[in-house]
């Protein structure tokens, strides 16, 4: 902030968006005499030095913008801090980076949330605090905000099953006039009240949007030509549409960023596998606008790099080892504008990969995407090449992975795209050459008998918790889970499940999902030495819609049925 020539800084901030910052509304308005808001620095770590160094290392230079307008909440109340929020539109866009910064000047503190009934006894005489608005955190003596974290963000760290994620939660409103010197904890904005304001702010009705680099508008998804097009295709099409291109809402109405359905061959999509929802018979009768939820993590307005820490994780899943289920493959389509992966596969010899019928010949793939190859020995696939720490001065690298071409698809002559029950999902994709085998490109057994053992892991690069396909090889133990009760949960959903089926999972957030299909679900036989292999007992073939919901079991092809099927269509 300007003070007649002088730059000051007296506020925080958080970025939200490559063109926003979130704030708080008492940071940018009735300001002392004199004082307006000039700027926004990101990527600061210590502001008495440039650069910021540490150890050796030097980080990036800051980054300095203008702001283009400041939006502070209409029904901002100053002698109590309601509604304490605003957005600073920065006049460009920023800049992201993958710069680790030093960890002494920039201040962090833990702190406890506070239960409202004491935090609105600690406030009574100086304002109503709302809980539905505002949330208390601290209360620690010598751990508080403090004047100049004013509109920083309080942020909740998700660590569960793994390296923390970060959650922007609250924004640093008012405290007690003594930072940290008493018990009396501070209040912050609560973000998730504001979550529809924000995303009104940063994209209004009417306002100009885009969709896959075509420009759109965000309009009601009940006005919207596309919408309708899709729907009268593909219900799940539509949904999908709706929840990656919401943009807003008018009162309780969703937005979508529509853009004209002529100038579009294909509606945006991925491959995944078929999905069920449990109440699909009482959701039949009534539109799919008003059953759409909001679904943040694949918003357009926001980055879906947001708050990452390190590397995510699949539903439930636990990273794999750099060597570990060499046999893994990854299906890659050519799509007009480029290639992309959408189906997991699983090496069974030199010249064959198995998947499932439906990554082949899918009702779901679109007619723009052919099939072309398979990509062996891959870790993870922000890489060029694949490399984990030993210690702490050493790291071990992994092969390159290998691109390899397909040159025959032989799906189930039995398999039936539009069929709800999914059987026969099963297919071969017969590679252009034999591959090498290596410590990080091998073959996993086929079964020998139809015993399916106890512990069973799933594989693959789908879908995590947070909605985005994972970068890296993920794994997860699931139960074998009974299959009567499994025929009778999905015949709830009209849905009647065969001989040459299985069901493993059903516990809450631990599933395979979408970008798992075709993986193999497999089992670690002992053999008489002692030593044990591994075999290829499952192919991943659908499950519920979300993945991961408790009762509701993954459903797999069971491979040992089908063992002759793949001798007889296999050749040298």
């Amino acid at each position: 902030m300007p003070n007649a020539n002088d730059l000051s800084y007296r506020c925080g901030g958080t970025i939200i968006s490559r063109r926003y910052v979130v704030t708080a509304a008492h940071c940018v308005v009735n300001l002392p005499e004199n004082f307006k808001v000039g700027g926004v620095r990101l990527g600061e770590h210590n502001i008495l030095t440039d650069p910021d160094c540490e150890q050796g290392y030097c980080a990036e230079s800051v980054q300095d913008f203008l702001p283009e307008s400041v939006i502070v909440h209409e029904s901002y109340n100053k002698p109590e801090y309601k509604n304490d929020i605003a957005i600073i539109r920065l006049n460009k866009p920023v800049i992201y980076n993958d710069d680790p910064k030093p960890s002494m000047i920039l201040q962090t503190v833990k702190l406890p949330i506070v239960e409202m009934d004491g935090c609105v006894i600690a406030f009574k005489r100086y304002a109503e605090v709302s809980e539905d608005q505002q949330m208390c955190v601290g209360g620690v003596p010598g751990h508080d905000s403090c004047g100049g974290d004013s509109g920083g963000p309080l942020m909740q760290v998700n660590s569960l099953n793994g390296p923390p994620k970060y959650y922007f939660v609250g924004i640093v409103s008012f405290g007690a006039k003594s930072c940290g010197a008493s018990k009396t904890p501070a209040v912050y904005s609560r973000v998730a009240a504001y979550t529809t304001w924000i995303l009104n702010t940063i994209h209004p009705p009417g306002d100009q949007c885009t969709v896959d680099s075509q420009v759109g508008t965000c309009i009601k998804a009940r006005d919207c030509t596309l919408v309708s097009n899709i729907l009268q295709q593909s219900r799940e099409q539509a949904i999908n549409y709706l929840r990656r291109n919401h943009c807003g809402f008018e009162g309780s109405n969703p937005l979508v960023c529509c853009v004209n359905s002529e100038s579009i061959s294909t509606p945006p999509s991925v491959v995944t596998n078929p999905t069920l929802n449990p109440n699909r018979n009482s959701e039949s009768s009534s539109s799919p606008i008003e059953n759409f939820q909001v679904d943040l993590t694949n918003n357009p307005l926001l980055s879906n790099d947001c708050g990452r820490d390190l590397s995510q994780r699949i539903i439930g899943g636990e990273i794999a080892e750099l060597d570990e289920f060499p046999w893994m493959a990854l299906v890659e389509y050519q799509k007009p504008n480029g290639r992309t992966t959408a189906c997991g596969g699983v090496l069974i010899s030199k010249r064959y990969v198995l998947t499932a019928a439906h990554c082949v010949k899918g009702k779901d793939l679109p007619t723009t995407w052919r099939l072309s190859s398979v990509r062996l020995g891959e870790y993870n696939t922000d890489t060029e090449r694949d490399c984990v720490a030993d210690s702490e001065t050493t790291e071990i690298c992994a092969d390159d992975p290998i691109t390899v071409g397909v040159e025959e698809q032989i799906a189930h002559e039995n398999y039936r795209p539009t069929s709800r029950d999914q059987r026969y999902d099963i297919a071969l994709l017969r590679l252009s050459r034999d591959v090498q085998f290596t410590s990080y490109v091998q073959p996993i057994c086929l079964p020998s008998s139809s015993s399916l053992g106890g512990r069973l892991i799933v594989a693959g690069w789908g879908k995590t918790e947070t909605s985005s396909a994972s970068n890296i090889k993920l794994k997860l133990a699931l139960p074998l889970a009974e299959k009567s009760q499994c025929d009778q949960t999905y015949s709830s959903a009209g849905v009647r499940l065969g001989l040459g089926q299985i069901c493993a999972g059903g516990q809450k957030g631990k599933d395979s999902c979408r970008g798992d299909s075709g993986g193999p679900l497999m089992s670690l036989e002992r053999i008489p030495n002692g030593t044990g292999k591994w075999t290829a007992v499952g192919v991943v073939s659908f499950g519920p819609s979300p993945c991961g919901m408790q009762g509701w079991p993954g459903v797999y092809t069971k491979v040992s049925d089908f063992v002759p099927w793949i001798l007889n269509n296999m050749r040298r």
